[in-house]
């Protein structure tokens, strides 16, 4: 039996968007949308349970570093979006985590003993492809092989996000490309590295250090039950 874990908070930063340009209920898109994915998906594997993952903020990242994904609200509309997303469908989410963690977790516990398939197009997901053998998979795409790039983040940094780079100011991803994995002849801020890695690592060490363990041993018995 397959089992399919969806990073709903990407279908709905995904979707806001589109729904702002052309003035569309974002609710009845983000649910849609996700419901359309998932069909089209059964049509292709055998799924035999679906569940959704939510962020949950404040994230426990921001503890590592301030400026981690610290931007202006977008004005998504989330507690609407994430309750009518409950309502509709069995749902994870864990005080302080990212849909990208429980999504780590929940293939690092069901891979052991089922085929599970993350779906969402963030190539961030690529960690857990490699370190738990979860698939990855995009409707318009299809499978989305593991290509290790979700490795030079941790010295490209990520706008996005707001990781700053731990590379030198003028070495850049040519550069890096070049001598990967061996980086030794190039100059790197040791210590900005080192948050980088916390920043962008899944590991149950991590999240034991800073998720309450009573909010772990809750999700980590919802994630069996699902």
């Amino acid at each position: 039996m397959v089992k399919l874990i969806v990073d709903a908070s990407q279908f709905i930063h995904a979707n806001w968007y589109i729904c702002v340009k052309y003035e569309w209920d974002v609710i009845e898109r983000v649910v849609d949308n996700i419901e359309n994915e998932i069909f089209k998906l059964e049509q292709q594997a055998h799924i035999g349970s679906v569940v959704l993952a939510l962020d949950s903020k404040p994230i426990f990242r921001t503890d590592i570093d301030p400026m981690y994904k610290n931007k202006p609200s977008s004005g998504i509309p989330i507690h609407e979006i994430t309750s009518a997303l409950i309502d509709r469908f069995q749902t994870l989410k864990c005080s302080g985590m990212e849909a990208d963690d429980i999504i780590y977790l929940y293939c690092a516990r069901h891979t052991t003993s089922h085929q599970v398939i993350i779906l969402s197009s963030d190539k961030d997901h690529m960690q857990t492809v490699e370190k738990t053998n979860a698939i990855q998979w995009c409707i318009r795409k299809g499978h989305i092989p593991n290509d290790g790039s979700w490795k030079y983040k941790i010295y490209l940094g990520c706008d996005s996000d707001g990781v700053p780079k731990s590379l030198a100011p003028r070495v850049g991803e040519k550069a890096l490309l070049k001598v990967f994995p061996d980086v030794s002849s190039l100059k790197i801020d040791e210590e900005r590295l080192n948050l980088n890695k916390h920043l962008i690592e899944y590991s149950r060490e991590l999240y034991e250090k800073h998720i309450p363990s009573a909010d772990l041993f809750v999700l980590d018995q919802h994630i069996e039950n699902r």
